[in-house]
């Protein structure tokens, strides 16, 4: 089994090359391994930080690559730059920071509160 899933990243790591990375590689959604960062964040108000988005497949040992553009559900309480994923606190709360993948789904968000 471990010989078979060996070939099958070996195959996956080829492929992204030949391809130039910029296609995705195909994993199942159960493979694929999201690493957000910061976790829950909190931060005073002007205070920025860099969300950012780290994707794996093959069990964590083929990392993948993606554009991501984020999005905050209250910009009343922090703003984020859409391409850099610069987080900024602009009012006192709570709201959610999500990347949203060309390539891959995620729907994991930085939980970010302001004091």
């Amino acid at each position: 089994m471990n010989r078979l899933l060996l070939q099958t990243c070996l195959a996956a790591s080829f492929a992204l090359v030949a391809c130039g990375g910029d296609a995705p590689v195909t994993t199942c959604q159960a493979d694929l391994e999201i690493h957000i960062s910061p976790g829950d964040t909190t931060i005073s108000v002007g205070q920025q930080f860099a969300a950012m988005v780290h994707l794996f497949g093959c069990h964590g040992t083929l990392p993948l690559t993606d554009t991501f553009t984020w999005h905050s559900q209250d910009t009343t309480v922090a703003t984020v730059d859409s391409t850099s994923g610069i987080v900024t606190g602009v009012g006192h709360g709570h709201t959610l920071v999500f990347p949203n993948g060309k390539h891959y789904s995620i729907e994991l968000p930085v939980s970010v509160t302001v004091r």
